[in-house]
């Protein structure tokens, strides 16, 4: 079964009209990274989940984005790329977006 690794990183949004910037800190861990087996895409999701809800438990507050990846030498199960491209694993549920006139102060809190 491949094994899918997860990461959580300090990551905000700016708002500009009806797009969002999103910048973000991937060399600053929040929390320690998980491991976990899958067997199918569609189980992706529910790990980003509740992955990003214990990190959110841990560090209540924070702002962040998520990373995944297949472990080395695993196989990605079938329609993996073409989910993660489309954005269906939600890893910037948990990332906070500002107003432009906001996003300074919170980069700089982002950075702290």
């Amino acid at each position: 079964m491949p094994r899918l690794i997860l990461n959580a990183f300090p990551e905000i949004g700016r708002k500009r009209g009806e797009s969002v910037t999103f910048t973000s800190s991937p060399f600053q861990r929040i929390g320690e990274a998980a491991t976990v087996e899958i067997r199918k895409t569609d189980e992706v999701a529910a790990a980003v989940r509740r992955f990003g809800e214990s990190i959110a438990a841990a560090h209540p507050g924070r702002s962040f984005g998520m990373s995944v990846a297949i472990a080395r030498g695993d196989r990605k199960p079938r329609g993996y790329d073409a989910e993660h491209a489309r954005g269906g694993f939600r890893l910037k549920r948990w990332a906070k977006i500002f107003e432009a006139h906001e996003f300074d102060e919170a980069q700089a809190a982002l950075q702290a």
